[in-house]
């Protein structure tokens, strides 16, 4: 594992970057966006290799309306990758959806300093796929890293082509690019990259004394409190009417209430925590909005 550093700018640590749920637009709508939004993690990490800002990508989790990285480098150079990933993002609905994002893609990094605090931001990267509802396993989802982590993926790379089987024409249209792909990186069978070509899995698995230790602390909750304690004072509020819009619109969405005064205690609980989630507010602010105790929803959001 690579030695962390502790409080030196200039100087190699751990960072995890998120970007803010979107309310009014999507990243990725479906799976071709999906794929489109993999292969830009390589093209990312080749572009700031080339430029000299070498990152490791230890983990990361792509969702429909933002997403997650765990970073090995400088803070400058890791928020190189992340602000070329959401500027290419961004030209990359603009030029294949002939639409401009609503929002733009806010960013926010948080360092992570010590063994426990990093596993911490990988398991919390990871456990992406359980806290958006999502009815799939985090190995079992394809636009994260879960599944490179203490995984037998041999039957999946069994059915691979390597870079140089395409020639640069074709290679660009996989990955909408001119960036020329190391000659032995695998192709899976629908055009995506294997991620394992660009994620520093050793580094990931380092983090943990085995598989058991992994799945443990991968169904443990109570690591996204203590993540998302950490990251909310650094998160930019929103306004209460765009809180109150996103509470109302679960209400309805979720519950088929005719609005959020219509929820008894349980929803509002649970419409707290989605947006806690998606949106990352503070406690005050929630229990402004949907009409609970602030100490109440600490104790279960």
């Amino acid at each position: 594992m690579p030695e962390v550093v502790r409080n030196l700018a200039g100087m190699n640590r751990f960072f995890h970057w998120c970007s803010r749920g979107l309310t009014a637009d999507l990243l990725f709508a479906n799976e071709q966006e999906f794929i489109a939004g993999m292969n830009r993690i390589a093209v990312c990490y080749l572009y700031c290799l080339e430029k000299g800002h070498p990152v490791r990508i230890v983990a990361f989790c792509l969702l429909n309306n933002h997403f997650h990285f765990v970073l090995y480098g400088t803070e400058e150079d890791t928020q190189i990758f992340m602000e070329h990933y959401s500027y290419l993002t961004g030209k990359w609905i603009a030029k294949h959806r002939g639409e401009r994002l609503h929002d733009s893609i806010e960013l926010g990094h948080w360092p992570a300093e010590g063994t426990n605090k990093v596993r911490e931001k990988v398991i919390y990267t990871l456990r992406q796929t359980l806290e958006a509802g999502l009815r799939i396993t985090p190995q079992g989802y394809p636009w994260c890293s879960a599944r490179l982590m203490f995984y037998d993926n041999s039957l999946l790379l069994d059915n691979t082509r390597v870079a140089s089987d395409f020639s640069a024409r074709a290679a660009s249209r996989f990955i909408f690019s001119e960036t020329e792909l190391p000659k032995e990186w695998r192709f899976l069978h629908n055009g995506m990259i294997w991620p394992g070509e660009y994620t520093d899995v050793q580094t990931a698995e380092g983090m943990f004394t085995g598989v058991k230790d992994f799945m443990f602390s991968l169904n443990n909750g109570n690591v996204d409190k203590a993540v998302l304690s950490e990251m909310s004072p650094e998160v930019p509020s929103l306004p209460d009417t765009e809180i109150k819009n996103k509470a109302e619109s679960l209400a309805m969405g979720i519950f088929g209430r005719k609005g959020l005064k219509y929820c008894p205690a349980d929803e509002r609980i649970k419409i707290a925590g989605f947006i806690r989630k998606e949106l990352h507010c503070g406690y005050k602010q929630l229990a402004r909005i949907v009409r609970m105790n602030e100490e109440d929803l600490r104790k279960t959001v």
